[in-house]
């Protein structure tokens, strides 16, 4: 049951950050050209529900999709677990080789000092200097962080893979745990590291006849044996034995090789590694890790920013129009379509998307002299569009529309309005082959306006696109 839990509480940290960094990454993209078609991941937002983090959520899974965000993300994650193992492994051998080397080859006595400082003095001062800098406001992971940012920012690809890693720099930084996770990735690297040296003392001391002493020219055997006994005592209090007084200043002058003190000895080594050096990183990394993971289950992406209100403002301007307007009385018969006489004609066609994205498929088969209007998805972008058609005059208009939104009276009042700046008017229903689309009542709704132009396939909309007026 804990294990279960266990699993359950990672799963659901994991889930929650990676949706915080897909929505970030998304909002990297869209903050770049070209510009992303966001109508459907709209509607999926608007169906998840009336929760306003539930719809954002909702509209970057969709968006993270579209434009490969997705797959980038899966890539990041893969290249940080190869890196974080690569250099788990270079540490264990760097580790290993130190132990072995601070040992010698057995033919001359291990100077204790010498062994004991060049083991733990360098992770030892870095220990030190990374709890010094709690007591700062500094976020960055010292040097060990700032190399693993530069070497990810490297070798990752230009592109979608870069601006998800940048979003993932921005996403922890934003919830508190930039600091926490270099913390993690510098302890967890000091830890194999120490584990290599513990493993290589280990095996050298079971395979390898070594003896042991100590040295000194100006120090009385008093310091040391109070020095070895302090080293010796937190190990000793756990199971490793350590020499006696006389052992130890017997060891000072030469080598004892006797098996109860070369024992004694290479217990007090291993001991002092294990509880100094190779016990504190195995800490300090499973509490950053417990910290991390705390950060991911509860940091929620920001509501009330500029991005997250922009989107907002569009999802309520959507709901609006897909909402029927009422009962059906004397506003739903509408005028019939007028379009302007042929003479008038500046140019020869048009098309206009109407809260819709333009297919790839359609742009690239367009007629050279066809021009592409802007999307039209809010009332700006709905005048500006008006006020362009009234100069162009297209003699063949063709406005693109989703099929499976509700023709409501905003849609199709538009439709009459821009209608009327041109010779004839076609409607293309997109997405007519989705099972949500609703083709009988858009059909009954343009029919009602006069309007028998309507196209559920795009060869249909580029043949007539092409006929001469």
């Amino acid at each position: 049951m804990v294990c279960t839990n266990a699993i359950t509480f990672y799963n659901r940290c994991m889930q929650t950050f990676d949706n915080a960094w897909c929505y970030e990454s998304v909002r990297l993209r869209e903050s770049q050209k070209p510009r992303l078609d966001d109508h459907h991941a709209n509607q999926l937002a608007i169906l998840a529900g009336p929760d306003v983090r539930a719809q954002l959520l909702a509209r970057a899974t969709e968006l993270a999709r579209l434009a490969g965000v997705d797959t980038a993300q899966q890539t990041a994650k893969q290249f940080m677990r190869v890196g974080l193992i690569l250099l788990w492994c270079v540490s264990f051998v760097v580790g290993a080789s130190a132990g072995i080397a601070s040992l010698g080859d057995a033919t001359r006595p291990v100077n204790l000092l010498w062994a004991l400082g060049s083991l733990l003095l360098v992770p030892s001062i870095a220990m030190v200097v990374w709890l010094a800098t709690l007591l700062t406001r500094t976020s960055g992971g010292g040097w060990i962080g700032r190399l693993w940012q530069t070497v990810v920012a490297r070798l990752l690809k230009p592109g979608a893979t870069t601006s998800t890693w940048q979003a993932w720099l921005q996403l922890t930084k934003d919830a508190g745990a930039n600091r926490w996770w270099f913390a993690f990735l510098t302890h967890s690297m000091w830890f194999w590291v120490l584990s290599g040296m513990l493993l290589a003392v280990m095996v050298s001391f079971s395979l390898r006849h070594f003896t042991f002493e100590w040295q000194t020219t100006w120090l009385s055997s008093d310091v040391f044996v109070q020095l070895a006994q302090i080293v010796g005592a937190l190990p000793n209090a756990i199971g490793f034995s350590t020499p006696d007084t006389e052992m130890i200043a017997a060891s000072g002058n030469a080598a004892i090789d006797e098996p109860f003190v070369r024992l004694a000895w290479a217990n007090w080594l291993v001991g002092a590694i294990f509880v100094f050096g190779w016990l504190p990183r195995l800490i300090l990394a499973s509490v950053s890790w417990a910290y991390l993971r705390s950060r991911r289950l509860t940091y929620t992406i920001q509501i009330d920013d500029a991005y997250a209100l922009a989107i907002r403002s569009k999802l309520d301007r959507l709901i609006a129009y897909s909402t029927v307007d009422g009962p059906a009385g004397a506003q739903d018969h509408w005028q019939t379509m007028v379009g302007i006489a042929t003479d008038q004609a500046c140019t020869e066609s048009a098309v206009l998307a109407l809260e819709a994205g333009l297919p790839a498929a359609l742009h690239a088969r367009l007629p050279a002299e066809s021009i592409v209007l802007p999307p039209v998805d809010d009332g700006q972008s709905r005048r500006d569009a008006l006020a362009r058609l009234e100069r162009l005059k297209p003699a063949r208009l063709l406005v693109l529309v989703d099929a499976r939104q509700t023709p409501d009276r905003g849609l199709i009042g538009t439709i009459l309005s821009m209608g009327s700046q041109a010779v004839n008017t076609q409607v293309l229903l997109m997405h007519s082959s989705d099972s949500r689309a609703r083709l009988g009542i858009w059909r009954e709704r343009l029919n009602g306006i006069g309007l028998s132009g309507v196209n559920e396939q795009i060869d249909q909309a580029l043949a007539w696109l092409r006929t001469s007026t």
